[in-house]
């Protein structure tokens, strides 16, 4: 008996070490794959003057090079961010925007629609990442043993299947997405659109899905920041006309839509900036990673367009 737990512990021992030599080499990689994104935040400046919020519409809708030289900016956004995080993370970080400060608020199509957050298929993998960068009270389905893994221990989350494709080469959905050529944009355009209109509409008997829970953030990013004396608004981002025609020709998604957003300019009176047809950008294919997300020159341009017309507003 003596000897066996001799040798188990020195297996123990063992196995412990090889995974804390992993978990070392592991490290750095992991920080980077799991936030997706979010290790911007390592870089965020303590006064911000213009930020925006959003999902993968804000995160490459906006770059802020052009304006950098007059304001502190900051862009929150995160690919499938809902609304409902918008609203934790501002609640986190509220401190360091200035106050008068602009807070865009990013509208997509798909922003006020959809089941909830916690049914997604992919819940968990992006719920992760806020263990990186909000405490735990902000943290949907906080579990402290998730927190431990993924901040001290991340080789526990390596994805063996992940990896094996990545070196076979196949591709994810999202990679797809992004490597394809825009030679065929119509084609390109219907894919994203029936994608978005998985999430917005019912498989049942394709009735549109008002998300009470998303639509109630919004109101509280309104209330909180206008409690602390900032400005919010609210931008739809420019997109190709072989994306957004699937959108604006469906008359009943299109009353659904305004129905929240101008109920939310009645009751609030805040700013709505639509530039979802913008003619200097919707035929404009040189401006764009796909039909819906700009490229960084895009959002360069859409970025400085934006500051420049809410500035002009603001004097008014």
């Amino acid at each position: 008996m003596k000897k066996f737990l001799v040798k188990l512990s020195a297996f123990i021992l063992a196995v412990s070490s090889i995974l804390l030599i992993l978990n070392w080499l592991y490290f750095p990689i992991a920080t980077e794959s799991q936030t997706y994104g979010a290790e911007k935040y390592r870089d965020m400046p303590e006064h911000i003057q213009i930020c925006n919020f959003g999902s993968s519409h804000g995160e490459y809708g906006f770059n802020y090079d052009g304006v950098s030289d007059k304001f502190s900016c900051f862009n929150f956004a995160l690919n499938s961010q809902t609304l409902m995080y918008d609203y934790r993370i501002l609640q986190h970080y509220i401190d360091r925007i200035d106050e008068g400060g602009i807070v865009i608020i990013a509208a997509s199509y798909f922003s006020f629609f959809g089941r909830p957050e916690t049914e997604a298929k992919s819940f968990i993998s992006l719920n992760n990442r806020y263990y990186k960068i909000l405490p735990p009270e902000l943290i949907k389905n906080y579990d402290i043993i998730t927190d431990y893994i993924i901040n001290y221990l991340p080789i526990l989350t390596f994805d063996i299947k992940k990896a094996f494709n990545a070196i076979r080469g196949v591709k994810t959905v999202e990679e797809i997405q992004t490597a394809e050529t825009l030679d065929d944009i119509k084609e390109v355009g219907k894919k994203r659109a029936d994608y978005h209109f998985n999430g917005i509409k019912s498989n049942e008997n394709g009735s549109i899905r008002f998300s009470n829970e998303k639509i109630d953030s919004l109101y509280k990013i309104i209330e909180l920041c206008m409690n602390r004396k900032l400005i919010p608004i609210l931008v739809t981002t420019p997109c190709l006309t072989e994306y957004s025609s699937h959108f604006k020709n469906d008359s009943e998604f299109m009353k659904a839509f305004h129905s929240v957003i101008d109920e939310v300019i009645r009751t609030t009176g805040i700013r709505y900036y639509d530039y979802s047809e913008d003619e200097r950008f919707s035929h404009d294919r040189k401006l764009f990673r796909d039909t819906d997300h700009l490229n960084p020159n895009g959002a360069l341009k859409f970025t400085n367009i934006l500051v420049n017309d809410v500035m002009n507003d603001l004097k008014h």
